[in-house]
């Protein structure tokens, strides 16, 4: 493994680690209403990072398997996404639109 790769690796598991301090902080925050499906996506995407992160250090993902789970990473980002330009007053009529 090259050092811009453990680089990447670091970075990349930081902000996983951040994210997933974020969530726990947001579900002891909400309790029982915490349980939605958005929360479900930000919990599924983030436990695929940490797959990600370990192989990286392991390799033990073979390439077919990295490559689906990268496809359903980007769904589930573009999702996350969607939902996030609901925030912004100008983007929210678009979301409305699609809805």
């Amino acid at each position: 493994m090259k050092s811009t790769d453990i680089v990447f690796s670091a970075f990349f598991g930081l902000g996983t680690l951040y994210f997933t301090v974020l969530e726990v902080i947001q579900a002891r925050t909400l309790k029982g209403q915490y349980v939605r499906i958005s929360n479900a996506n930000d919990i599924a995407y983030l436990i695929i990072n940490y797959i990600f992160i370990a192989d990286s250090f392991l390799g033990y993902l073979a390439s077919k398997t990295s490559t689906v789970l990268a496809t359903i990473q980007v769904v589930l980002m573009f999702a996350v996404f969607i939902n996030w330009l609901r925030v912004f007053e100008r983007t929210v009529l678009y979301i409305r639109l699609i809805k």
